[in-house]
């Protein structure tokens, strides 16, 4: 008779959970490679950070929206605060409207790459709305949201929910974050144009010639970023917060630090409207004024002020409940070296998935 062999912490801990990503991009075009690769934990319980390991060592840093959670203006946290007031499982909620949003993006992956719609992703997303108590067909509606996007645009990915960090060139702090998409769009454009229209038969200008106004459409080629706002609990409601803008333009930093040779163009939301008759969304292009980066970069310092940037949990660890002292409480740091670096699904955290 064979004895069982005992799990180490590790393997408990990871196992086949999904706490731990095992790549750091769901896809990404070939010839990028970023500078770390990023491990991002979230155990649903509160316990959320980034780790990737420069030169050796452990880097534990916060994800861009947990900074931004803490350095909002007054009247965003009031809305904030009140939605979660007049929800009191609204932890349930955010964790129910995350996993809509996680197959929502991999649909959204699989159009950008023509696999046709995935029904066994479609029906997880439809009982996950019903099980709230929303509309059947709103992950059907929201599909073909997405295909007009992607129609209207073009859309041609290089990152798709790709984990990145940027390092402050002057601090030498971290800010991490998972990019939905970045992609080269074709971006339509219309432009005024003044041309000759016969000449003045009559009056003062008789004789000269006489101009009209035209629209001439044409496209031009961007590279742009792109975050999904699902609207999950309210289609009709599009609000894109100063958060969103930020988010937005850490992440244009980190693409650019990461990747020399991209140039972000623009920053978007996108969130499929609740349209009734014809497949429509929201597409809200963020400002990128002297001014704007003015305001990052002041919300950025007030985050490293406070630490924002810096995780301070920790975590609550037993091998099998032996007697009352079996436990260890570990600082982030210590958690990801003793126990995630130890599993073999990251223990090779510097080498490209």
């Amino acid at each position: 008779m064979m004895t069982k062999k005992v799990k180490s912490i590790s393997e408990i801990v990871l196992g086949k959970n999904p706490f731990v990503t095992d790549k750091w991009a769901e896809w990404s075009a070939s010839h990028l490679q970023p500078k770390y690769l990023v491990r991002r934990f979230d155990d649903n319980m509160g316990n959320r950070f980034y780790f990737f390991t420069p030169e050796k060592e452990v880097i534990i840093a916060s994800g861009i929206t947990t900074i931004t959670d803490k350095v909002l203006p007054n009247e965003e946290t009031k809305n904030i605060n009140k939605w979660k007031e007049d929800n009191p499982n609204w932890r349930h909620l955010l964790n129910i409207s995350s996993e809509y949003g996680t197959l929502e993006h991999i649909v959204h992956g699989d159009i950008m790459f023509k696999k046709g719609i995935d029904k066994t992703k479609l029906d997880a997303m439809q009982k996950i709305i019903t099980d709230y108590g929303g509309s059947h067909n709103m992950p059907s509606k929201d599909v073909l949201s997405f295909l007009r996007f992607q129609e209207d645009y073009n859309l041609r990915p290089l990152l798709i929910e790709a984990q990145l960090v940027w390092q402050d060139p002057v601090t030498g702090e971290w800010i991490a974050m998972t990019i939905d998409l970045l992609a080269q769009m074709t971006i339509p454009v219309k432009t005024k144009k003044s041309i000759e229209d016969g000449v003045y038969q009559r009056g003062v200008n008789k004789g000269k010639p006489r101009f009209k106004e035209v629209i001439i459409e044409s496209t031009i080629e961007k590279t742009l970023i792109v975050d999904f706002k699902g609207n999950f609990f309210s289609k009709d409601s599009k609000g894109f917060y100063l958060s969103n803008k930020i988010q937005l333009q850490a992440a244009k930093l980190a693409v650019e630090q990461n990747f020399p040779d991209i140039i972000v163009d623009d920053i978007y939301n996108y969130a499929p409207n609740n349209w009734r008759t014809t497949p429509s969304y929201t597409l809200h292009k963020w400002d990128l004024t002297d001014l704007d980066w003015e305001k990052f970069w002041s919300h950025w310092k007030t985050a490293q002020l406070y630490e924002y940037n810096k995780p301070k949990g920790k975590m609550l660890v037993t091998e099998g409940f032996k007697d009352s002292n079996d436990f260890k409480f570990f600082t982030y740091k210590e958690y990801v070296e003793q126990v995630l670096l130890k599993s073999a699904k990251v223990e090779n955290i510097n080498r490209i998935s």
